[in-house]
């Protein structure tokens, strides 16, 4: 089989680089503009290719100039794109992102072509192909909750990265997703607004009853892991932040690639989450959600570095 299959959105990322935020009404002064390629699941699908994972990408493209952009993105990067659908109706999604001096940043976000993913746009024999299926940020679970159903008796694992988009539609709506999920990878404002409450840990025992292992990314202070079993409070890496945008997909890739190296091994759940650590750090210290992914090469170099293989 091979490795991993990401579905969701891929959009064309406009990352406006500026030294403040502005007020309403307010103008600000753009120095540095630049055009990319975008959207959590095909960012986290570049990821995984970038660290030697064999990897698909299901989603919805328009038949235009920015669709065009993202096939030839995804070609160059050899993910495997069976599963790409186009639609003439609706034009490819655009984020429009702000980033300050700090590596704050501010998105807005249309999905476009993206949002309109059919559950019979699934290719049932592509789909059923991977290890895990990564599904992430699309505010249409139709295609998603699909998907879990077609692998639910395979060994295939499911991995849940919802982002707001999935999240802030509420636990009545996204549960019958979180019931096929057996892994979820999401931040703890996720979590909380998720399941409404201020505790992260009392949220992590509400996820933990849905779920095999549950991530919860938590900013510059790293990452928690957990099963019913067992937990891992995993520090950050310290670098320099220059942008974080894609920094959640990087480490969701890294984490993955943890995850399918010691197939499945929960007592190898702390170095994951190590790895998912080092590969965001990566990522942050360059523009864009891209730039600064880890190759398999360089990760494997750090693990032996710090003595993490």
């Amino acid at each position: 089989m091979k490795d991993v299959c990401a579905i969701g959105a891929a959009l064309v990322d406009m990352v406006a680089l500026i030294d403040k935020f502005p007020g309403i009404d307010e103008e600000i002064f753009v120095p540095k503009l630049e055009l990319m390629g975008g959207g959590s699941a095909a960012n986290f699908a570049i990821a995984c290719t970038r660290l030697g994972l064999k990897t698909g990408f299901i989603g919805k493209l328009g038949k235009d100039a920015f669709g065009e952009k993202l096939i030839k993105d995804f070609h160059a990067e050899n993910v495997d794109t069976q599963g790409v659908v186009y639609t003439s109706e609706i034009p490819t999604g655009v984020c429009y992102a702000a980033v300050d001096k700090n590596g704050n940043r501010i998105l807005y976000a249309f999905s476009g072509a993206a949002n309109v993913l059919e559950p019979e746009d699934l290719k049932e024999d592509f789909v059923k192909s991977f290890r895990i299926l990564h599904l992430a940020s699309l505010r249409n679970l139709r295609p998603l909750v699909r998907a879990a159903r077609i692998v639910k008796d395979l060994p295939t694992r499911v991995c849940l990265n919802p982002g707001a988009l999935i999240v802030d539609q509420g636990l009545k709506v996204v549960e019958p997703l979180l019931n096929l999920t057996d892994i979820f990878i999401g931040s703890q404002g996720e979590v909380k607004r998720l399941f409404q409450m201020e505790n992260l840990s009392d949220g992590l025992m509400q996820l933990l009853n849905y779920v095999e292992i549950a991530v919860i990314t938590q900013g510059g202070e790293g990452c928690l892991i957990a099963t019913k079993n067992l937990q891992y409070q995993v520090p950050a890496e310290k670098v320099k932040v220059v942008d974080t945008t894609g920094a959640g997909d990087a480490f969701s890739a890294g984490f993955i690639w943890g995850l399918l190296r010691y197939n499945f091994d929960y007592s190898k759940l702390e170095i994951c989450g190590k790895i998912g650590n080092l590969a965001a750090a990566s990522c942050i210290q360059q523009v864009g959600a891209r730039q600064g992914l880890l190759t398999k090469k360089e990760l494997e170099q750090i693990l032996k570095d710090k003595n993490l293989e």
